[in-house]
């Protein structure tokens, strides 16, 4: 068998591995996300659900969340997409500094100071229902932050074994955290 022929077999055996593997692996995992996290924030929930429910307050929150991030990182900014400026169906887009849509956010539920419900799609990637819940703590708020969605594609379900549940519950605390200090700036 020439060479070229012999190149070629074992090309396509690994292409067909590679594919195998990614595919029919993903295919075989779990496809539904389901994370939970809970946090005390020093404000009330009419302060912090200031933050929610309109551009310029997710704005601010993520501005904040981002003061801190290492030189030479990306950095988001909220637009408003459509939609009313405050409450259900307020849709906005997380862009980075060259333009690209990193996320979409649409307001579906709001019941100011208690809850807020977004869809969340993440470029196409998948999207999930991300509901936060707030309540009186004392002179602060407890929150929490739950996260629902299913991975449609098989090659994507291997985020989950890449960013395992427990450092996307650390980036729900870093962005509670600077829903904290955000609110106390106000």
């Amino acid at each position: 068998m020439a060479r070229w022929k012999k190149a070629l077999l074992v090309a396509t055996a690994v292409v067909g591995a590679m594919f195998l593997v990614l595919f029919g692996g993903g295919a075989l995992m779990d496809p539904h996300i389901s994370l939970d996290i809970e946090k005390r924030l020093s404000s009330p929930p009419a302060v912090v659900f200031g933050f929610l429910d309109n551009q310029a307050g997710l704005d601010a929150w993520w501005s904040t969340g981002q003061a801190d991030a290492a030189p030479g990182s990306p950095k988001m900014r909220v637009k408003k997409k459509s939609g009313p400026d405050q409450g259900q169906g307020l849709a906005v887009e997380f862009v980075d500094d060259e333009g690209r849509v990193l996320e979409k956010w649409l307001v579906v539920a709001a019941d100011a100071p208690r809850s807020i419900v977004y869809d969340v799609d993440f470029a196409g990637t998948m999207s999930v229902k991300r509901t936060l819940t707030l309540a009186a703590d004392g002179d602060g708020t407890r929150v929490s932050w739950q996260e629902r969605g299913t991975i449609q594609r098989p090659a994507l379900r291997w985020m989950k074994v890449l960013m395992p549940p427990q450092t996307i519950l650390d980036n729900f605390d870093r962005a509670l955290a600077a829903l904290d200090r955000a609110a106390r700036m106000r």
